[in-house]
């Protein structure tokens, strides 16, 4: 991935064993094996119940917090010995902070990561695992790549989906698909992952061509469209996997809200890889109430890669 891998896995602080902490803890194994990564183990711990409190005055509530901190740094001790026992170098840290994502941004400097792990919350109402308000921030915000992950196990040849836009031309300078597919690769290589390049078109409908002409050989336009479409991909595919055997192409009509999760069930994929920039495909789409809709009832992981506009070269 980088010249310094080094993973910084956040955890919740109320995280127990219903949670699926053993899987989420085993993937982190692989990664940081796979990756030959330390590991910091990092919780952002809060109780908004020791700040209003009317049992403590101000040392004691200092007190107070400070023994929250400690508990939830014997815990994350507990998580780092199987780690430990299979050679991987780990360190745990604890903070108390009230934002999730500037915890987590303070960390990343403090430590070095160059990549970020975190597991999705449980909705107990639903009994799902969603992403929540601060999941959304770091999506959005995030300046290195974040690996969200459920609490299920990924099979011995992990499926990975790269969903990338195909706008522009692939040898275009700054390229964002060919960044994306590459950075995706650094991961997914470690893993011995298996890959799919993931594209969603909307055709122009035929309720707004008003040339007679044009609606006589609509199906001719469709076709031509969707040809166009899948040369794009396959240019991709061929541009960012010169040295071994094309990945499979999934090319889908429709919005991509509605196609990307049909498309993870049908071919069982692990992980979604989506670009993350001002202007990218998950940003123009994901981010919003639709994001909220198609992502937190994806049963797979997302890795979210951050892009640079312009800069289609690796940063090693």
């Amino acid at each position: 991935m980088y010249s310094k891998n080094k993973i910084l896995v956040v955890l919740d602080a109320e995280y127990a064993s219903d949670f699926g902490l053993d899987r989420i803890i085993d993937k982190v194994r692989r990664l940081a094996q796979g990756l030959k990564a330390p590991v910091e183990l990092f919780c952002c711990g809060y109780s908004a119940s020791l700040i209003s409190s009317y049992l403590f005055d101000h040392e004691a509530g200092l007190h107070a917090r400070r023994a929250f901190v400690r508990g939830i740094e014997k815990h994350l001790e507990q998580l780092a010995k199987p780690l430990r026992a299979k050679g991987i170098a780990v360190t745990t840290d604890a903070v108390w902070h009230s934002d999730l994502e500037i915890a987590v941004h303070n960390q990343v400097d403090r430590y070095g990561a160059s990549l970020v792990v975190k597991a999705c919350r449980r909705h107990h109402g639903l009994g799902a695992y969603l992403f929540g308000h601060a999941d959304w921030q770091l999506i959005r915000h995030t300046a290195i790549p974040l690996l969200m992950l459920h609490p299920t196990c990924w099979p011995g040849v992990p499926q990975m989906m790269v969903a990338v836009d195909a706008r522009h031309p692939v040898d275009e300078p700054g390229c964002p698909d060919r960044r994306l597919v590459t950075r995706a690769k650094m991961i997914g290589d470690y893993l011995g992952a298996e890959y799919t390049l993931f594209h969603a078109y909307n055709p122009l409908p035929m309720s707004v061509i008003f040339d007679d002409t044009l609606i006589m050989n609509y199906g001719d336009f469709r076709d031509k469209e969707a040809e166009r479409h899948r040369g794009a991909l396959q240019n991709i595919a061929e541009a960012t996997f010169p040295d071994k055997s094309i990945p499979q192409l999934c090319l889908a009509e429709g919005e991509l809200q509605q196609t990307l999760s049909e498309r993870v069930e049908d071919k069982g994929i692990d992980i979604v890889v989506m670009g993350v920039e001002s202007k990218s495909i998950l940003d123009r789409v994901f981010i919003g109430s639709s994001a909220e809709q198609v992502l937190d009832h994806l049963s797979c992981d997302l890795l979210a890669i951050p892009q640079k506009q312009g800069d289609c070269t690796d940063s090693h």
